[in-house]
């Protein structure tokens, strides 16, 4: 029985799903955003060799919120002030692969919330009372 010969695809692997991302790195994009609106930068890279990614799934933890982008860079935003993990999962039409979490939590801070005026016309225990 004869071989038969044919033309392959310029992407010899596209028919398979992407490898886990790797390089992920998360960062706090700082204070000057306004309360509870926090943002962390993400970015990632496929390994070389992957088959390409289409799409970028992102999740936090404990939030439990998902954006997607076909980037491999992206802005969360909205975050509260605390610890978040990120998982990237990458896929395309054939497939997804494993999601990469960060290794430890990262902390999001934003600007401290404005006192209320309760709390602004409270005295200061420390201080001392002349009455």
């Amino acid at each position: 029985m004869a071989k038969k010969v044919g033309k392959h695809s310029a992407q010899a692997n596209d028919f398979l799903e992407p490898k886990p991302i790797e390089n992920l790195v998360v960062t706090d994009v700082g204070t000057n955003r306004p309360y509870n609106n926090g943002a962390a930068s993400i970015s990632w890279n496929l390994p070389t060799g992957s088959p390409e990614a289409t799409l970028y799934t992102i999740t936090t933890s404990p939030a439990s919120t998902t954006q997607t982008t076909s980037s491999t860079s992206y802005t969360f935003t909205g975050l509260n002030v605390g610890s978040y993990t990120f998982t990237v999962v990458a896929s395309n039409n054939a497939g997804s692969a494993a999601g990469v979490t960060t290794p430890s939590a990262i902390p999001i801070t934003t600007v401290p919330n404005v006192p209320t005026s309760a709390s602004a016309a409270s005295p200061n225990p420390d201080q001392d009372v002349v009455t």
